[in-house]
Order: structure tokens, then C-alpha cells, then sequence
């Protein structure tokens, strides 16, 4: 790649022919009063203005965090660069003695005289030494930011008064906005919309499967674009550009050695919005074109003849002005019988206006004697019907193409592909369809063996960008003998780095393939609930292996996705493999760049870092004592330092040590492995003799004694842990209820004498140990003897406690400390378990679609504000993981009447609810208020302490997860935002979670004029609440 030496936005424009479609209240509308029409040329100017570079904190654009904010909104600024009173502006020296904005001509590669669709190439880099700042602030000091802003035209052609659609897509960037310039005098820039970039090019992907044209990508736009209404008129399009060294890497690795400038690349995308359907349905039974559009679908391979998964999940746009409710499928596979296989949609879905969701389409295979494809296709396709209607009930269809690949897991597959390796979907816990890769065991699908119910299996994670289902990952793996291997997609190739709905997803499809694995073996017929993660998987039942016994192995962001699951839960792991993994998101881009750190009080920093503590996978380190490690990376690697590898490595060695592992056995335990002259990856990193040796060692039949040994004997452990809901049992025992949410729990178990046990606990509420934990370690010892357990002074005879718990038939015995003082409970009570709580993002982990619920009682301009903070919000956890979620109106949601408030039936589930404005806005958020007291609450215009401090600013905003509004759904969350006024309501959508690493934790009060620069330094009040959703003062930061 051609690099340029100065400050250059170069721009590659192509034109394409592109789309439109109706007005409806899903649009995003920016304010002009002029002509407007329905169909539109839109043109964006080569010629832009920049403003930077300025310092970057990793992942703090959450909280604007832009220091050059304090002399203007950046709308205001870039457009005084064009006159000559520009010179006020103070340069800011971090990077420079200059001024620190540059306005250039991009040269234009190409263009078309159609103007319909613009694509352009944008490279901005800056003249600035950065390496003499980096020899002393390290490659965090890389991470800068900038505004560009250039000229924006729209043209609506005809004499209608309604706007036009225009799609905007921006790859690799942080966000955007559009402001009209020829706004009335009381338009404030602080009141902009700003959309989301897509920061890793998924819009890059896969092009639509709409069939209706001959080349779907030309015919329309991305599949998931921000869609606005702009009238005709002139717009400054803002762009904030922004490095982040884990997307781009270090400029070291891509530019030659006389330049090391760290160099963004944007791809715009721009253009008039068109469909196929321009206007609501007629009354009838069909229509000649839909409102809907498939644009991706995930769909299994056909495996030994058997369909591998649970269904296929469709991804559907709904670019029409109605609301369309997908309730029914048709799959047709020509040259098969019709009744081999049939489809069929559950549960309808609801799609709103220009909202992308995801339909899960369940197929059932009738006809099993498909067992000779292989032996003559490579892949079968089919076409796939939607039917739909909207709420008049006026009907339409949609149709798409797909394709199964045919697989035959047999080594003398004449495919030509990989042998044994496949794609099948399943059900996860939010209740989507997932889709993963797996790799079955040669000998025992020769052989036609099923009777390894008991054996292990791989879990294999993937790096930072990688697509799990390319063949290429799949091959970077030894296939096994005898153990099946499970290559999770983690839902998209960033995902959450392996943690939250990531983890889910992975942890689901290991659950899902040991029983939908089963149909490849003779006599288990198929069924899609074989691959429903949701249903317990029990012994005795048909599995091709134990979920709970796997040997976890990830490179790059899946090596910390492997330290991330093998920390969490540590019985369910028989070994790791680590190759070139980091540690921490913190210590791969430290924070010492953050705009914040110059403004924050050190409290309030405290509380901040918190919110990372669950991710931080070294505080947890001590729950992977005796757990064999095989860390492999390579000598050269400069995308992850190799201090990494070797640091955790030791650490883990020191915990080995802590709990008085056998010597015979500490030695081998950690093995590191450093590869001379290799960089961050090569081909054969996971294929080398050391890799197999250590799989092999764990997973062949003969060594059945190291898999069937699931607890590991410690003379003493540690149990590390923030949230008891995420992190299963070490050893026996597992704590369930923390005192203090936000800061670590520890709990130490440790036997000096036979027979007795002390436990010591840090933070630490409720421990159980399963029933049948507690019969082994009694038989382990002097039975003569009672067997007992010391905490806090507090004696038990875990002998007598074993014979009530048999005797009651429990399946657990419970240590519980009220007020205290220890008790022995039976069973797990449902209130002896922790709460459901923060960070904030884990409002993102949900047992169903999110639930975004509006508010009705508010001005037009607040009630539509929410709306396009609803919507962008729908877009961006879509884009980034794979979220589903839905749209209530409060009025739907709640009935009221003169004297009582209640939640209507049927309505609201089980999922993450995230209500929108406060309780003047949103009567869902009235409802809450009324039935649970916070202790922050929102009157009129401030927020106030409960102990009667006000907190008040233009621009404030507040954001706080809450106790789901059903009593019944006491495991699920709700987070709710609200604004004071147009800023803060932008203010607060920033905080609504879609990326890993913003530092958010349960609530937080913004000022958003002081945060626009200040980042953290913005920030009135945050915190934790305590476990029973009072305020906890030991958390909880207050100005």
C-alpha cells in the first residue's frame, strides 16, 4: 500500500446506482426548511477540513472525551477553518507545536455522472513525529483523533414536501454527523445526532441475498447502513476519526521502516435509499414486490446426510413504511423429495420500519436416506420463502437462494474438502440461532462408536477479525482421533472479545453439538431440539461427549478468551493451550493516553476501573492452580508483546505453589514455549508437535483417568471471582452470593489436619457445594471421623449435613451468612443468590431480543429524540453482536388508571428491558420508580441523591441499570437513560453500551458540556449499588 508523507484525506469516489424509500417514523430526520421530494442526488464533497490530531483514550469516546470541545463544538470550529478567523483556536502542542487543523483537495480517483451513490477511500494520517512520544509513553500514545468535515448536497427531484432517505455507511471510524447549514439561529450543535461508524467493516461483508435483482450489492445499500431523512439543501458531514491501536495494529508492522505513522482508512458509503417497495401494501393477498429484504442468512452444512442444526437464521430488513410481522416459512430443495425437509417460524417477529432483525426459521428433516449426497454434490441449494403481513393484515413474501454445503465426515471424502469439518447452527441463550464450525473425530466416525459420553472435547477460539467458519481456521487445527473440536463464531469476528454474550454463544455451542452430534451415529433420529442450547444436557442421554470436560484452546483474542473461560469455569476444563494471548484489555492499551485521567478525581477512577474488574482475567488467576497450561508465542511477535505469555504463565505458576500442588505434578503443569524467528502467527502455531502432544495426552481413551478425574485435589485454593452468576465451581465449592457488589470476592479453602477444612472469605455471602461434591469428599476421608468445615469461627460437620441432604432428598448443601453470622441451608433459595448486576454492558447479556421501550408522554421533539437513541441503539448492538431486539411503546407496556399502575401481561419477558427517558417521559419508567425506590432519582429537570443532593447542569445526563419490572424475572436486568434536554439525551445514549471496555458501572450523572472534553472529568456521580439496590457508599463516587 502507497502511504502519502503529508496530511492527505485522499478519497476514491465510485458511483453507484443506488435506492429510496418512503418517510416513516424509524427515519432519522435532520432539521431544513426547503424543498424536499422522495427521490434525491446526493453528493459529498472530495474537499475536506481536519482538526487534530488530538490524544485518544482507548475506548472513552463513550464520554466524548474530545479536548479540543472546550473552544467549540466541532460544526462550529471546522467551519470557521474556511474564513480567515480561524487563527484564535490555541494550537494543541501533545503531538505538535502547530495548529492543530489543515484543510486539503482529495484528489478524486473516479467518477459517474449518475450521482446516486457515492463510495469514497478516505486516508488520514498526520506529519507528526510519533516516535519520540511513543519511546516514552509506549504505543497507547498512538491512539489520536480528529474531526473532518466536508460538504454534503442533497437534491430531492420532485414537488413533494416529505424528505428524502439517504443511506450513510462509515467503515472504520468512530462516528459521524450531518448538520444542516442553513439551521434557524436557535439550533444547537450540541443537540446533533451522532450515528455509530462501523469501526471493524462488517458492512464489508457478505453482499444481500435479495434475488429480485441481478447484482443485490449494486441495487441497493449495505446491509446494515444508518438510514436519514435529509431535505434537499447543503450539510457539513462531520466525521470523527479515531486510531485504536487493537483495530489497526501497529504502523511498525504495516509501513516500511522510514515511516511509522499510525494511518486510519475510512471507507464512506453514501447514497439515495431505494427499495423495491415504495409505498404501504394494497389491500389483497400479495404483492408484486416486498418491503422486506434478506440480506444474510446463517445456515448448517448437510452432514453424513443429516441436517446439522437447529434451523436457519435470516436476517431481514424491513425498508417499508409498515410494521411487517414474519409468522411462516417455505424451504424447497429441487431434485429432493418436498417433504424432506420443512420449515417453519415458532414465534412470529415483529419488524419495525427500517429495522434489521433476525428470523429464526426451524427446519425438520423427515427423509433420513440422504446419505449418498456427498458422494456427488459439494453443496445443495434451495430457496427459502418468508411470508409476512402488516397490521391490516395485508400479506407479502419474500424469497431468497441459499445454499448447504454437503459434508461427509469420512476421511475418504471425495469433496476435496477438509475432511470432518462442518457448520451447524443452534439455539443460544438469548434464544437467536448461533452458527459455529466443528471438526469431528476421525476413529470414531469410522468406526461408528457413541459410547464416549464421558470423553472430552476442544473448544477452539479464534482471534480479533477472524471468521471461524472460513475453512482456513478449521485447518489451522489438528484434527483429533477421538475428540470432537467446536470453533465458535463468538456471533461476529470481534464480538465481545470471548466475554459476555460472546462466552454465551461459545458455551452454547459446545452444549448444543454433544447431543445434535448424536444424529450422525446410526439409530439417533433428528430432531432440532438435539441442538437447542437452552435444554440440559444430562448423562445418560445421547452425546458424543461431556460438555464440562474441554480443553480450551485460542490465539490471539481467543488466547484472552481462553484465559477468560478458563477462569470462569475452571471444573470445566481439563487443559489450555494459549498462544500468543494478552492479558487484559488494559494491559494490551493502557489507559495512560485517556483524556480523562487529567480531569478525574482518583476516587471516581477507582470506581471507573471496576467496572473492567470481571474482565481482568489475572485478578482471577488463582481459580487456574492445577489446571495443565501449555502458552506458546512467538519470539518476533509485535502485535501482542511477549510479556504477556510469560507474566501470566508465572503468575499461574505462583498460585500452582500457593496451593501446595503435588511436586510431581507442579512441574509440568505450565509449560511456555517461546518459537524462535516466529512473528504473532503462522501456520502451523497450533499444528506443531507440542500442541498435539498436549491435546492427545488429555483426550485419547488412555488417558480416560486424567478426564475422568473432574475435581482437582488442592491441600489449598482460592476461589477469585466479581459475579457469582458468571463463574461456576473450583474444586467443590462456589460461591453464589457476594456482600459488595463491584469489588472481588475471595474465598480460600484450605485443609492443615485430615478431616477439617477452613474456609476464609472476602466478600463472600453464600457458598454451596452439590450434594454429590460433598459424598466424594466425605468417602475421601477418615470416615471414622466427622468431616468438618471452620468459617469465621463458625464449626459445621459436613457429615451430619450430608446425611440431611440425602435424607431431604437436596441436591446441595449451603453456607449462608445473614447478618454475620454463618447457617447451613438446604437446597439454593432463589434470594440467597446474588443479584443480577453491572458493569453496565452486562445489561447486553439477556435470555431473549432486548426490549427497547419508548416513551409517549413527552413533547414530539424529546419522545422523537428517544426514538432515533432507540433505533441507532437497535443498529449498533446488531452490527456488533448479533443482538436481536424489539420496540414496545409504554402505553402498550403499562396500564394506568387514576390510582394504580401495573405492568400489562404477556407483554414484557424475561429479557433485558431498556426503557428510554425518565418518569415524566416514559410511564414503564414511572411504574419502576414508584415500585422500586433507587436511591437516585430523577425530579423534573435534576437527579437527586437520596440524601437530598441535587445534581443539575444544562446537558445532564443519567444512565442506571435497575431490577427487571417483573417480579418473576429476578435473574434479568433493566437499564434505563434520560436527559435533561436535547444534549443530554445525547449525552446519555453515548453510555448505552455496544463495544467491551467503556468504562461504565452500575449508574453515572454526566454533565455532558464538561464530559464533550473533559471525558471521566465530566462525570458528577457513579457507582455501584449494594445487593439489595440500595446505595452503596463504599462504591459510589458523589461531587
Amino acid at each position: 500500500m502507497e502511504i502519502m508523507l503529508l496530511l492527505r484525506l485522499v478519497l476514491t469516489t465510485v458511483f453507484i446506482r443506488g435506492a429510496l424509500s418512503e418517510q416513516h417514523p424509524f427515519l432519522s430526520s435532520v432539521p431544513v426548511e426547503t424543498q424536499r421530494g422522495t427521490t434525491a442526488d446526493v453528493v459529498l464533497s472530495t474537499e475536506w477540513v481536519a482538526m487534530g490530531p488530538y490524544p485518544a483514550g482507548m475506548r472513552e469516546q463513550h464520554l466524548g472525551a474530545n479536548p479540543a470541545a472546550i473552544f467549540g463544538h466541532p460544526s462550529d470550529v471546522l467551519a470557521s477553518f474556511k474564513t480567515e478567523n480561524a487563527t484564535w483556536l490555541p494550537p494543541f502542542t501533545t503531538y505538535a507545536n502547530r495548529p492543530p487543523r489543515a484543510s486539503f483537495v482529495s484528489k478524486l480517483i473516479s467518477d459517474s455522472a449518475q450521482g446516486n451513490r457515492q463510495k469514497h477511500a478516505l486516508s488520514v494520517s498526520f506529519p507528526i513525529s510519533f516516535e519520540e512520544i511513543r519511546s516514552y509513553q509506549g504505543w497507547t500514545s498512538l491512539q489520536w483523533q480528529s474531526y473532518l468535515s466536508s460538504e454534503l448536497v442533497v437534491e430531492c427531484k420532485n414537488e413533494t414536501r416529505d424528505p428524502c432517505p439517504v443511506f450513510i455507511s462509515v467503515e472504520r471510524a468512530a462516528e459521524f454527523a450531518v448538520v444542516p447549514r442553513s439551521a434557524s439561529s436557535d439550533f444547537e450543535p450540541t443537540e446533533l445526532e451522532w450515528f455509530t461508524c462501523d469501526w471493524y467493516s462488517y458492512n464489508d461483508g457478505p453482499e444481500t441475498f435479495d434475488q429480485t435483482t441481478e447484482k443485490a450489492f449494486k441495487a441497493g445499500p449495505p446491509p446494515q447502513p444508518h438510514i436519514l431523512l435529509l431535505a434537499t439543501g447543503q450539510y457539513s458531514f462531520i466525521l470523527r476519526t479515531m486510531y485504536e491501536d487493537r483495530i489497526f495494529g501497529d504502523p511498525r508492522d504495516y509501513n516500511n521502516a522510514q515511516r511509522t505513522d499510525p494511518i486510519v482508512n475510512v471507507v464512506i458509503d453514501i447514497g439515495r435509499f431505494e427499495a423495491p417497495m415504495l409505498q404501504s401494501l394494497e389491500p389483497g393477498d400479495a404483492v408484486p414486490q416486498s418491503p422486506l429484504s434478506v440480506f444474510n442468512l446463517l445456515a448448517p452444512s448437510i452432514v453424513n446426510g443429516r441436517f446439522a442444526g437447529w434451523g436457519i437464521a435470516v436476517d431481514v430488513l424491513n425498508h417499508g413504511p409498515d410494521v411487517m410481522i414474519v409468522n411462516r416459512a417455505d424451504l424447497v430443495v429441487p431434485g429432493l423429495n418436498d417433504s424432506s425437509f420443512s420449515a417453519s417460524i415458532p414465534v412470529a417477529v415483529r419488524i419495525e420500519p427500517l429495522q434489521t432483525r433476525s428470523i429464526p426459521v426451524q427446519v425438520q428433516q423427515s427423509v433420513h436416506n440422504l446419505d449418498t449426497l456427498s458422494q456427488t454434490l459439494a453443496n445443495l441449494e434451495g430457496g427459502l420463502t418468508l411470508h409476512a403481513h402488516d397490521e391490516q393484515k395485508r400479506t407479502t413474501t419474500v424469497e431468497t437462494a441459499l445454499q448447504f454445503d454437503v459434508v461427509d465426515l469420512a476421511p475418504s471424502s471425495r469433496t476435496g474438502k477438509r475432511s470432518g469439518s462442518f457448520m451447524f447452527t443452534y439455539i443460544t441463550g438469548d434464544g437467536s440461532i448461533g452458527i459455529s464450525a466443528a471438526t469431528a473425530p476421525e476413529k470414531a466416525i469410522k468406526t461408528g462408536q457413541k459410547d464416549r459420553s464421558e470423553a472430552p472435547a476442544i473448544l477452539a477460539l479464534h482471534g480479533a477479525g477472524v471468521n471461524a467458519l472460513d475453512p482456513a481456521w478449521a485447518n489451522a487445527l489438528p484434527r483429533q482421533e477421538h475428540s470432537w473440536t467446536i470453533l465458535p463464531t463468538g456471533a461476529t469476528a470481534w464480538g465481545f472479545d470471548w466475554q459476555l454474550s460472546s462466552s454465551i454463544h461459545a458455551r452454547a455451542a459446545v452444549r448444543a453439538l454433544c447431543t445434535g452430534a448424536s444424529i450422525f451415529y446410526s439409530g439417533v433420529p433428528s430432531s432440532p431440539h438435539l441442538w437447542d442450547s437452552r435444554i440440559p444436557t444430562l448423562p445418560g442421554t445421547d452425546r458424543v461427549y461431556d460438555p464440562a470436560k474441554l480443553i480450551v484452546v485460542g490465539h490471539s483474542n481467543g488466547g484472552q478468551g481462553a484465559w477468560h473461560f478458563m477462569t470462569k469455569h475452571p471444573n470445566e476444563v481439563l487443559g489450555g493451550v494459549v498462544a500468543a494471548g494478552y492479558i487484559k484489555m488494559m494491559d494490551y492499551v493502557g489507559p495512560n493516553w485517556h483524556v480523562g485521567r487529567q480531569h478525574a478525581d482518583p476516587v471516581l477512577t477507582g470506581i471507573l476501573r471496576s467496572s473492567l474488574s470481571p474482565f481482568e482475567n489475572d485478578l482471577s488467576a488463582s481459580n487456574l492452580a492445577g489446571i495443565p497450561l501449555l502458552v506458546k508465542y512467538g519470539e518476533r511477535d509485535t502485535n501482542v508483546p511477549t510479556w504477556h505469555s510469560r507474566s501470566m504463565a508465572s503468575l499461574v505458576t505462583a498460585w500452582n505453589q500457593y496451593s501446595l500442588i503435588e511436586p510431581s505434578q507442579f512441574r509440568d503443569l505450565v509449560q511456555v514455549v517461546e518459537v524462535p524467528g516466529k512473528e504473532h502467527w503462522w501456520d502451523d502455531v497450533l499444528l506443531e508437535k507440542d500442541v498435539v502432544q498436549f491435546i492427545q495426552q488429555r483426550s485419547l481413551p488412555e488417558s480416560e483417568d486424567l478426564w475422568r478425574r473432574r475435581k482437582r485435589n488442592f491441600r489449598q485454593m482460592q476461589l477469585s471471582l466479581t459475579d457469582p452468576a458468571e463463574t461456576g465451581s473450583m474444586g467443590m465449592f462456589r460461591v453464589t452470593r457476594v456482600l459488595i457488589p463491584g469489588r472481588l470476592a475471595r474465598l480460600t479453602v484450605s485443609q492443615s489436619v485430615p478431616n477439617f477444612y477452613t474456609f476464609n472469605g472476602v466478600n463472600v455471602g453464600t457458598i454451596s457445594l452439590d450434594t454429590s461434591d460433598a459424598k466424594v469428599l466425605v468417602a475421601g476421608e477418615n470416615t471414622e471421623q466427622d468431616v468438618r468445615l471452620r468459617i469465621d469461627n463458625t464449626d459445621f460437620s459436613l457429615t451430619d449435613l450430608l446425611r440431611r441432604a440425602i435424607a431431604g432428598n437436596h441436591s446441595s448443601i449451603v453456607l449462608d451468612r445473614d447478618n454475620g453470622t454463618w447457617h447451613a441451608l438446604m437446597d439454593m433459595e432463589p434470594d440467597r443468590w446474588s443479584r443480577p448486576m453491572g458493569p453496565m454492558i452486562r445489561a447486553l447479556t439477556s435470555s431473549g431480543p432486548l426490549q427497547i421501550v419508548l416513551p409517549s408522554n413527552c413533547t414530539e421533539q424529546v419522545c422523537a429524540r428517544y426514538r432515533s437513541v432507540g433505533r441507532r441503539f437497535a443498529h449498533d448492538i446488531f452490527l456488533y453482536g448479533r443482538l436481536d431486539s424489539r420496540f414496545l411503546l409504554d402505553t402498550d407496556v403499562v396500564s394506568s388508571s387514576a390510582t394504580v399502575q401495573t405492568v400489562q401481561p404477556g407483554l414484557l419477558d424475561s429479557a433485558t428491558v431498556i426503557v428510554l427517558g425518565g418518569p415524566e417521559d416514559n410511564l414503564l419508567a414511572k411504574h419502576m420508580d414508584s415500585s422500586q425506590p433507587r436511591p437516585l432519582r430523577i425530579e423534573r429537570d435534576i437527579i437527586r441523591l437520596q440524601n437530598g443532593t441535587p445534581y443539575f447542569s444544562p446537558c445532564l445526563a443519567f444512565a442506571s441499570l435497575a431490577p427487571h419490572p417483573l417480579a418473576s424475572a429476578k435473574r434479568s436486568l433493566a437499564l434505563s437513560i434520560w436527559g435533561n434536554d436535547l444534549c443530554g439525551i445525547e449525552t446519555a445514549a453515548r453510555l448505552l453500551p455496544v463495544r467491551t471496555g467503556a468504562q461504565i458501572p452500575e449508574w453515572v450523572v454526566v454533565d455532558g458540556k464538561r464530559s464533550a472534553w473533559q471525558g471521566a472529568g465530566g462525570i458528577l456521580a457513579a457507582g455501584w449499588y449494594s445487593s439489595n439496590w440500595t446505595f452503596s457508599e463504599s462504591m459510589s463516587f458523589l461531587s
